[in-house]
């Protein structure tokens, strides 16, 4: 009886470890499905820019584990929403899960092998869109800016503040038809966002007839934002 209640008490263990939503380690196959498959599931990369920059799994935001700012564009992603992160190989992916959990994030799955054995399984991954011309040169800013009142919205895909911000941005534009919004990829035009010192994202510029009003660098909510445009 003593073995057998040992034996059960075991089983259950094992049964309530494996069935842990929130600690999963899942290979390339499981993850992808696992992920489309899940209501508001946020798909994190954790590598560098300049890797994210070559090759991405479609609809990832970008996180750096090792950069400056991993936990300033964490602290956009809602704690309760699913998140699915990876790396290239799974160490760094596996490492910034654990902090995650740590701070509370209710489910963090880890895709196995990282982006390396994604692409063994034969699972689609996105070629990076970094500009090689340069993009936007000065004299078409200063045009795009001269005339009316001007919002220049500096931001990138794999922006996980960028993202939250956009909505916010498109309900403004569609309430204010004299205020013009213009997004500006950074990955797309590195030469100007350089030129201008855009050196966190999103980084918000608002123009009246080409005179800088006032800049804002982070998430900013609509309701700040108004006041600060006087709307």
């Amino acid at each position: 009886m003593k073995y057998s209640g040992l034996l059960l008490f075991v089983a259950l263990f094992l049964s309530a470890c494996s069935s842990n939503g929130g600690n999963q380690i899942l290979d390339a196959k499981t993850f992808s499905e696992k992920f489309k498959a899940t209501p508001n599931a946020v798909l994190l990369d954790v590598r560098t820019e300049e890797e994210f920059a070559k090759e991405y799994i479609e609809g990832a935001l970008l996180a750096d584990w090792n950069g400056n700012d991993f936990q300033r564009r964490i602290d956009a992603i809602d704690k309760n929403a699913p998140v699915f992160v990876y790396c290239l190989s799974g160490g760094r992916s596996s490492s910034a899960a654990a902090e995650m959990r740590k701070q509370g994030y209710k489910e963090v799955y880890e895709l196995q092998g990282g982006m390396l054995k994604w692409k063994s399984a034969g699972l689609p991954v996105v070629a990076g869109k970094v500009s090689t011309s340069g993009g936007m040169s000065s004299e078409e800013y200063k045009t795009l800016i001269s005339g009316g009142n001007v919002l220049v919205d500096f931001s990138a895909e794999w922006c996980a503040p960028c993202r939250k911000m956009k909505p916010s941005l498109e309900e403004l534009a569609q309430e204010n038809p004299t205020l013009k919004i213009v997004t500006i990829d950074v990955d797309q035009n590195p030469n100007i966002a350089t030129e201008l010192e855009v050196d966190a994202l999103p980084t918000l510029k608002y123009y009246s007839n080409g005179e800088l009003k006032f800049s804002n660098v982070g998430f900013i909510s609509k309701g700040d934002l108004k006041l600060k445009l006087g709307l």
